[in-house]
């Protein structure tokens, strides 16, 4: 949300220093229309750019343009310019990002949807042409985002063509499991597979990375839908940690262990302080049991992230998933034979085999 702050400003300062303050040193910029590009996103978007802000483009004595003159623009209805007042006083509210987000969700209620430009995809990247002057909402379309995915909003300047990068609306989650070395008692650390005995408790960590634009929605939900396998029976243990900061008590834990399923839910994690890129963690042990796989095929197990994927105001509830990370657990059995030296086996022959722990 970068260019959406230093919009923002860019426009905060053109009231600061006057609307008219470049009259006596510029001129009218020659009427033309301008190009919005829009990298980085996956193919299958539909952008839509309306005018909100309209505005007069001058050009001073360095070459630079400069917007003045604001007035409502056409991408806002009529009863929207009633409801939301003067162009200038709104747009001289516009002071920061949580200001800003404020005004986007306002708006948005009331744009005109005949007036809105659709961009084309080629080449990698996707276009909005023909835009005059003035400040622009971006939004996704409505029901339009790839599986996936996520909605996006934003506010850009525009007084010549821009090229924009949006912050990812995707989060991310990643499991793991935990090895240890019963000889020495010494872990080997968080990985993609570890080695275990029946009856051990096998520890495991989910860990969300949220979006890149948490602040942009009024609430964020996340559910990490984690499945065992059979050989593997949860300890109802969750713990959920935050920046160091114990948040279990905002989630809701389900395990239903005829599916083998666990259910971590919270419906908004912004109220314990998750933003941007925030990373929740959740830490849980589970037992391997009787119904193990042994041998090499493992017992592998899975997560995928659910996750609220549209900020704008109609967005309410919907959400999108993550791939799939999957670890596996493995175990085997030592088949032993008595013999003599000469290699035959010893009828009636009995020994006891131990596993040698970290106390010898």
């Amino acid at each position: 949300m970068k260019r959406f702050v230093s919009v923002i400003l860019a426009l905060a300062m053109v009231f600061a220093l006057g609307i008219n303050a470049y009259a006596a040193e510029t001129e009218k910029a020659p009427a033309q229309t301008f190009t919005i590009t829009i990298n980085g996103d996956k193919q299958g978007h539909t952008f839509e750019a309306y005018q909100i802000f309209a505005a007069t483009l001058f050009e001073n004595a360095e070459g630079q343009k400069v917007l003045s003159d604001i007035k409502w623009g056409s991408g806002v209805t009529a009863d929207g310019q009633t409801a939301l007042g003067n162009a200038v006083d709104n747009a001289k509210s516009l002071k920061d990002d949580k200001t800003a987000r404020e005004f986007a969700n306002k708006v948005a209620q009331y744009l005109d949807s005949a007036k809105a430009k659709e961009s084309t995809f080629a080449n990698g990247k996707y276009t909005i042409s023909g835009l005059e002057a003035g400040y622009y909402l971006v939004k996704d379309k409505n029901n339009t985002v790839p599986e996936g995915d996520a909605y996006t909003s934003y506010i850009l300047e525009v007084v010549g063509n821009v090229d924009v990068k949006p912050k990812s609306g995707v989060p991310q989650v990643v499991k793991k499991v935990q090895d240890i070395n019963d000889s020495t008692g010494v872990t080997t650390g968080w990985q993609d597979s570890a080695d275990y005995d029946i009856g051990d408790h096998v520890p495991f960590q989910l860990t969300a990375t949220l979006a890149g634009n948490v602040s942009s929605y009024n609430t964020y939900k996340i559910v990490f839908h984690d499945k065992l396998s059979d050989g593997l029976t949860f300890d109802n243990n969750a713990k959920i940690m935050f920046g160091g900061k114990n948040v279990t008590d905002h989630f809701k834990v389900e395990y239903n262990d005829q599916a083998d399923t666990l259910t971590i839910s919270c419906d908004n994690v912004k109220q314990f302080g998750a933003t941007d890129n925030s990373g929740i963690t959740v830490e849980y042990t589970a037992t391997l049991n009787n119904k193990a796989v042994v041998g090499p095929t493992g017992n592998p197990n899975e997560v995928y992230l659910e996750f609220s994927n549209n900020p704008n105001p109609e967005g309410a509830g919907s959400v999108g998933n993550t791939p799939v990370d999957k670890v596996i657990v493995f175990t085997y059995e030592v088949v032993v034979n008595k013999t003599d030296d000469k290699n035959a086996p010893l009828t009636g022959a009995g020994f006891t085999l131990f596993k040698k722990d970290k106390n010898g």
